[in-house]
C-alpha cells in the first residue's frame, strides 16, 4: 500500500494490522483501528465512555 505523505514505517504498521489497502482502512471503525494498534504495540487501551461534548475519549497506557 502507498499513501501520499505517509511514511514507510506507518505503512508497515498498517499492513501488520491487516490494513493492506486504502479501502480497508477507510471502512474500518475507529475502535477496530485502535484495538489492532494496541495489540500490535503491546499496550492497553482504556475507553472513557463519554465526555462533556458527547464524544468518546481514548487513553492509552503503555505496559512497558
Amino acid at each position: 500500500m502507498e499513501l501520499k505523505f505517509v511514511g514507510a514505517k506507518i505503512i508497515e504498521r498498517l499492513e501488520k494490522m491487516n490494513f493492506d489497502s486504502f479501502d480497508k482502512l477507510c471502512n474500518a471503525s475507529l475502535d477496530e483501528i485502535l484495538n489492532k494498534s494496541t495489540l500490535l504495540s503491546g499496550s492497553t487501551l482504556e475507553k472513557q465512555t463519554s465526555s462533556k461534548n458527547g464524544n468518546n475519549s481514548y487513553f492509552e497506557f503503555n505496559n512497558t
